[in-house]
This record gives structure tokens, sequence and C-alpha cells, in this order.
């Protein structure tokens, strides 16, 4: 892993749940850095976004940038639209 997505996927986390994230979608889905970040950041303990990722992989036709984009935590969005804050 880059520093730089180290540090992205880092940032803001209140957990190791985004790490812990990341790893799981490399070594299971072979996804690209830049995929699995944009999966795993801002996940918490609540969320499992690697778990919906695989399992919405085998059992769906969508291709891996929708399934990121389906299984990222709710609040990945929500900063997407207000990046520096509400």
């Amino acid at each position: 892993m880059s520093e730089s997505i180290a540090a992205q996927l880092c940032q803001g986390a209140r957990s190791d749940s985004p790490a812990r994230c990341f790893h799981r979608v490399q070594e299971a889905a072979f996804l690209e850095e830049p995929q699995a970040l944009q999966l795993c950041q801002y996940a918490l303990p609540s969320d499992d976004p690697a778990s919906c990722f695989l399992k919405a992989r085998t059992s769906s036709f969508l291709d891996e940038s929708e399934l990121v984009l389906l299984c990222r935590p709710p609040i990945a969005a929500t900063l997407n639209l207000c990046p520096y804050g509400p």
C-alpha cells in the first residue's frame, strides 16, 4: 500500500475498520488500491463494506465500480457532497 493511500484511508478513521476492510478486499477480491480505498474509507465497526462487496460480487451482474458505490459506507456519499463539513 502506498503512503498516499494509507494516509487517505486513515484520515478521520475512528477505528481500524477501514484498514481491515481494505486489506480484506485487496486479498479476497483483488481490487486495485483506488477502488479499495473508495470502498473502505470511512468504514465504521458497524459497517461491513467488504462483506457487502464480496457477497454482491458473486450474486449480481454489476461491475466492480458499481458494487463499490453500492457497498461503501453511507457517510462516504455525504462527505463527497460536503467535503469540508456541514
